[in-house]
């Protein structure tokens, strides 16, 4: 009985095959079917979808994950203006969120196992279809700002994995609110701002502030970005104090 093995040789070969039949696969969601990285991407008006693969070998096998991310680029210009850490080609290819398809669906880890050529079409199939069923309703569900803006002051554990290192998610929550602050069909404008959105963005860039002064002190971009957070404060007040007039 023939038992299950990738060769060493072999991996690279199928790497390259299960890339290529993914593109082909996201074709039909709109995606460019060229990889880059890993990455399939869907360029749109205001955000770019990606949807990334990660191989794992192992001495017999190999495993492979898949997650996706958005990309809004109104919250990306704001944020690369002011993070001087990044390089040009970061700053391109910087997401806003994202997240590993079975911890968005199942709160773990989803992995496929490839143990044999003949698992090709299988495990590309399910991939897809895993795609299909989680990835795109969360790539359509966060395409809105605000419900982005709200995933990033969320204290929600599932929703901070979503953009879990709090320096860029405190920077993005600043993006997102200063966005949402100039815009005229903002809920609550016309009745009364409604300050909870704010005071969530407040909190959280004071942590990230204060955890950015102890271990970097001298981070120029920090006084670029405590500006950035000043107008946003001041834009919201005279809103809401606009509003309260009214």
């Amino acid at each position: 009985m023939k038992v299950p093995m990738i060769q060493n040789s072999q991996r690279r070969v199928i790497e390259k095959e299960i890339l290529t039949r993914l593109g082909k696969s996201l074709l039909k969601f709109g995606f460019d079917p060229k990889v880059s990285g890993q990455s399939f991407r869907r360029p749109l008006a205001r955000e770019m979808w990606a949807f990334h693969v990660s191989f794992i070998p192992h001495q017999t096998d190999l495993d492979l994950t898949a997650d996706v991310a958005i990309r809004i680029q109104a919250i990306e210009d704001l944020v690369n203006q002011y993070d001087t850490k990044p390089s040009p080609a970061e700053k391109r290819q910087s997401m806003t969120l994202g997240g590993e398809i079975g911890n968005i669906s199942l709160g773990r880890q989803l992995r496929w196992t490839v143990a044999d050529p003949d698992d090709l079409d299988h495990v590309c199939q399910d991939v897809i279809n895993a795609f299909e069923r989680t990835g795109l309703p969360f790539l359509k569900g966060h395409s809105d700002i605000g419900v982005v803006h709200r995933v990033l002051t969320s204290s929600d554990s599932k929703e901070t994995l979503l953009c879990p290192i709090l320096g860029p998610r405190a920077m993005r929550a600043v993006a997102s609110a200063t966005y949402l602050s100039k815009r005229t069909n903002f809920p609550g404008s016309r009745s009364g701002l409604r300050t909870g959105w704010l005071k969530r963005t407040i909190c959280i860039w004071k942590t990230f502030v204060l955890c950015r002064r102890r271990f970097w002190p001298d981070t120029p971009d920090i006084h670029k970005i405590c500006s950035a957070a000043s107008d946003l404060v001041t834009d919201v007040v005279i809103e809401r104090n606009s509003c309260v007039r009214k």
